[in-house]
């Protein structure tokens, strides 16, 4: 369910309701109360005593889902490409490795190819690796907890939207502090905006990103040593395989309002703050 619209149509016929008055009015009001009830309530309500794993959530809804979305699609151009170039603007990415991890439907892998010819993507789905732009030998099937490449292997490792598709996140995390030189970027979802937050407890396979706060996902990332030097809420009310086409021009998919972005980035480093302040111009 996409809930921009659904909230659009319910709270019209709230609105309606409440200004037709009398029985008819009355109606309307409850008939939008009822909807919300079922679509809403309930279901997160169900999610909350029912869900145990979240990978197990997620695999059952990728084996389900309709839509599967091609790199090229607008939508996704407008969901990876401003969030790219907001992490091109801090870390220097030309001539740099990078690591894609989770990265099968090259949604991102896109964009950082056209900067670091030495990109690569590790997905557990074979299926997503087949639409990932990069070459063969740049695609590798593996999981997020046992990365197979030795340590300090990548300048940077970057991650979208996998940590709260796991159950033990704080292991993938070790393993990307692992085998990146220099930067981890984490990208997640954002609890700071109400609707990804409802969202979430609706949609049984995004259940753990109702947790996500800047702070705890924060936390994931420091507790394995490493130095958060940016961070940003990004990208607007836009979810790549859920939005239409028609509300590109209404998703304010720039924005870096922490309340009106579904999602928020992190830039983290193996060295001290400090460290990197002083040295940040030959960076």
């Amino acid at each position: 369910m996409v809930l921009e619209p659904f909230f659009l149509i319910t709270g019209t016929i709230t609105v309606l309701g409440a200004y037709v008055g009398g029985v008819p009015g009355s109606m309307l009001v409850a008939g939008s109360v009822i909807i919300n009830m079922r679509f809403i309530f309930w279901p997160a309500v169900f999610n909350y005593f029912t869900v145990g794993s979240v990978e197990q959530e997620t695999f059952k809804y990728y084996q389900n889902v309709k839509l599967h979305r091609t790199y090229e699609h607008p939508v996704i151009q407008a969901f990876a490409g401003p969030k790219v170039d907001w992490i091109a603007s801090h870390v220097a990415l030309e001539g740099k490795s990078v690591l894609d991890v989770g990265g099968g439907n090259g949604y991102f892998s896109q964009f950082f190819m056209k900067v670091c010819s030495d990109t690569h993507v590790v997905d557990i789905s074979d299926t997503q690796l087949q639409m990932n732009p990069l070459a063969s030998e740049k695609r590798h099937l593996g999981s997020a907890y046992k990365l197979d490449f030795p340590d300090n292997s990548f300048d940077v490792v970057f991650a979208s939207n996998l940590l709260h598709h796991l159950d033990r996140p704080e292991v993938a995390m070790k393993e990307f502090a692992r085998v990146a030189r220099d930067r981890v970027v984490i990208m997640e979802a954002s609890n700071a905006n109400p609707l990804m937050w409802l969202g979430a407890c609706v949609a049984a396979h995004e259940f753990r990103s109702r947790l996500h706060s800047k702070s705890f996902v924060g936390k994931l990332i420091t507790d394995q040593k490493l130095h958060i030097l940016e961070h940003t809420y990004q990208g607007g009310m836009l979810l790549p395989n859920r939005s239409a086409t028609w509300t590109l021009p209404f998703a304010m998919y720039k924005t870096l309002n922490p309340y009106l972005s579904y999602f928020q980035i992190f830039i983290a480093s193996k060295r001290p703050v400090q460290l990197f302040r002083k040295s940040r111009k030959i960076l």
